[in-house]
């Protein structure tokens, strides 16, 4: 019970609420009605009044007569009995001692003195306030003689006064219901809450979980502030007051779970198409919400993931087929114990809500194939797997739908390096504009153009190719992929083709085409014809028009000089650059150390009828004294579908060594893989005739090198300039060396 005495307190104990409710100041002793409080010893009222005189003790009876008239008055004099007697007479003060006996036990006493102008008596510093419903009973008066000096007091009395009281009365509270989580102030109403005599009264509640705080009081009215924790008794509960006379009937008041809040739903827009976590915050949502969607067409929420009392996660699933709508989040309480949720009102809803918007999909674009969006309209192949082959022209057209405001086109693929924007060399179906000697790889194709034309370079591989556009209204986007199936040559590789034995060895011979002395490879007596280098594609038995092209797909190969340098020594009177010099240092026509091609694009194969094999015998002419060749090469393997018109050619070399240009307008080759080499020699005049028919030996160490074969779908050979075809010495260009 809680328990306030004179000034305002409260104590907590148990599970009730016990206020004691006493005004301040009062001290007065009552009784449950029908019983007596009896003053039943004065002591020595002699002590105030000689034998003879006229001395008067008025009993607490005459006290309260005279200040009760029937109905609601104050009583501003108690606590006991008072004197009066003429002072002048004698000199004396007036003193009376005043006692109050609660069922034979002192209850209060007190004292007071008169200097002769008027009366002692006890006076409270606040009067109490009588009701109709206190009774003043004069029929029960006991009186005593008291004697003063050992001689009895004339008049001197002793008096009993009998009280009735009534059991408090509690008739209402207000308001008469109130919300788990909240906080507010509560009136009790009603009648006899105080007892005006020093009782103590109290206030009860029966419910758990929430806390009190008197704020004020009277007879009629209790003031309370509360607060209601998560987790209180919730259901109907009661108040009662109680004092020493009774416990009032209960009142009703009703503690109920408070309606959910959503305050937030993030995101609040939900794009069609996507699955997300949503957080959805507010408060008073319970131990244990629930969580659902109303008016969603194709939208579905899961059951919490997560939750608490003012926040729940959970996983939104958009359809790709969402239309644009508004969906309704509702978030169902279950109460905080554990049974469900617990109205605090009739009526009062168990759900709280709010809105999020779905967002339907742009309509998705087109893709047709065509150089421009006049071929919109035409058959859409998005999502159409589309068969072609490696080095196969790709034009297709992003078409944006009909009444879309549709902004930004953008191609993308997996990755820029497995397409092309086409390749130039001399003889291929497109030079370059530049520098019509010069080999490279044209620009990646433009990618924000809503047509696009580009080659896939990566045979045996699948890819994508996606459009998209940005809808300039509401800033969303929309995409269509198209898949690609690539055809051509895989698992191909490059190696010396051991039916020529490998590479021939470095020699010295006499060339009878060009009647020279000549260092080179496998020009000599003991090699067969196709001695030199001989690589092949393996394996062997691939053969040009396979892969369903159904014209001339072929290999074509293509040759790279790196560094070819020449090193003379001593006197070179034919070249005026190296005249007198020790040494000196002869490049070929071009960038000294560039990559350079080897003769012709592509390479010249005419002694070898199959574009499998590639065949190489270089040779250099001899001059006077001491000659020095060093150079490497890279080969790079191609291979072109030949698309574009029926029974159309790639580009070729024949048997003349003339040069054909490509009539295959729709396909360019693409790069299978490289191989280096390279090869060293040096050659000495001797003076005197050799055994191979000149006056030059080797010096040891001159031996070709290969490198092993590295597969590549991106790398196309470039050059800004061809290497002369067995130059003679003379047309290169020759630095003397430093002495």
């Amino acid at each position: 019970m809680n328990c306030i005495r004179g000034i305002l307190t409260l104590r907590l104990a148990l599970f009730a609420l016990g206020v004691v409710l006493l005004p301040a100041g009062l001290y007065k002793a009552a009784m449950a009605q029908g019983q007596d409080i009896i003053d039943d010893e004065i002591y020595d009222a002699s002590d105030f009044c000689n034998p003879g005189d006229d001395c008067e003790v008025e009993s607490v009876a005459d006290i309260l007569a005279s200040t009760y008239y029937g109905g609601d008055t104050d009583i501003n004099t108690y606590n006991a009995t008072f004197i009066t007697f003429d002072l002048l007479d004698y000199g004396y003060e007036a003193y009376v001692e005043g006692y109050l006996y609660q069922d034979g036990s002192l209850f209060a006493d007190g004292s007071a003195g008169d200097d002769g102008s008027g009366e002692a008596q006890l006076d409270g510093a606040n009067p109490l306030t009588l009701y109709d419903y206190y009774e003043l009973d004069t029929d029960s008066y006991i009186t005593d003689g008291i004697d003063y000096y050992g001689f009895p007091c004339d008049g001197c009395t002793s008096a009993a006064v009998e009280m009735d009281s009534s059991v408090p009365s509690l008739t209402s509270v207000n308001p008469t219901d109130a919300s788990v989580g909240t906080q507010g102030t509560l009136t009790l109403s009603g009648s006899n809450f105080l007892d005006p005599f020093g009782g103590d009264s109290y206030v009860n509640y029966s419910g758990t979980g929430v806390t009190f705080t008197l704020q004020s009081f009277d007879d009629q009215s209790v003031v309370l502030t509360y607060s209601i924790q998560d987790g209180a008794s919730t259901g109907e509960q009661t108040f009662t007051i109680q004092d020493r006379f009774g416990t009032s009937d209960p009142v009703s008041f009703n503690v109920g779970d408070a309606t959910p809040v959503v305050t937030s739903v993030n995101p609040g827009t939900w794009q069609a198409g996507t699955q997300f976590t949503v957080t959805i915050s507010g408060q008073h949502f319970g131990t244990n919400p629930s969580v659902s969607l109303l008016n969603a067409t194709a939208v579905t929420i899961s059951p919490p993931t997560s939750s608490g009392d003012t926040q729940i996660q959970a996983t939104v699933t958009v359809s790709q087929d969402a239309p644009n709508e508004t969906v309704t989040v509702q978030v169902q309480s279950n109460g905080y114990g554990g049974s469900g949720f617990v109205a605090t009102y009739p009526g009062e809803s168990p759900d709280g809500t709010d809105t999020a918007n779905v967002v339907a999909n742009l309509p998705p674009p087109t893709i047709v194939i065509g150089t421009d969006i006049s071929a919109c309209g035409g058959t859409n192949i998005a999502n159409q797997n589309q068969t072609v082959f490696a080095g196969q022209q790709i034009t297709i057209v992003g078409c944006i739908p009909q009444g879309v405001q549709g902004t930004n086109p953008t191609w993308s693929v997996q990755s820029i390096l497995d397409l092309t924007g086409g390749y130039c060399a001399p003889y291929a179906y497109t030079q370059c504009t530049d520098n019509p000697n010069a080999g490279e790889e044209l620009a990646d194709p433009m990618m924000t153009n809503a047509n696009i034309s580009f080659y896939w370079v990566n045979p045996g591989t699948t890819e994508v190719a996606t459009f998209t556009y940005t809808d300039s209204v509401s800033g969303l986007q929309a995409s269509a992929p198209v898949p690609y199936t690539i055809q051509g040559p895989t698992g191909v590789s490059v190696a010396n083709d051991p039916n020529y034995g490998g590479f021939s060895p470095v020699e010295i011979y006499w060339n009878t085409i060009y009647n020279a002395s000549w260092m080179g490879l496998g020009y000599g007596k003991t090699k067969p014809s196709q001695s030199g280098i001989v690589l092949s594609v393996q394996p062997w038995a691939y053969t040009s028009g396979q892969n369903g092209t159904g014209q001339n797909s072929t290999y074509t190969w293509v040759q790279l000089i790196n560094n070819d340098k020449i090193r003379l020594r001593y006197d070179q009177s034919f070249n005026a650059a190296c005249s007198g010099a020790q040494s000196c240092t002869c490049y070929p026509p071009g960038l000294p150390g560039a990559a350079e091609l080897d003769s012709f694009y592509p390479y010249s194969n005419s002694n070898k009828a199959n574009s499998q094999d590639f065949v190489d015998s270089p040779g250099t002419p001899l001059a006077d004294n001491e000659q020095e060749q060093v150079f490497s090469a890279t080969t790079y393997l191609m291979w072109d579908p030949a698309l574009g018109s029926a029974g159309c050619t790639p580009a070729y070399v024949d048997a003349s060594n003339v040069p054909h240009q490509s009539t295959c307008s729709g396909s360019i080759p693409v790069p299978l893989g490289t191989i280096s080499w390279n090869w060293s020699g040096d050659a000495v005049d001797t003076g005197t005739a050799q055994p191979n028919g000149t006056y030059y030996i080797l010096e040891p160490g001159c031996t070709p090198f290969e490198g092993s074969f590295t597969q590549s779908t991106a790398a196309y050979p470039p050059w800004q300039a061809i290497a002369g075809f067995q130059l003679p010495l003379g047309k290169y260009s020759c630095t003397k060396d430093p002495q």
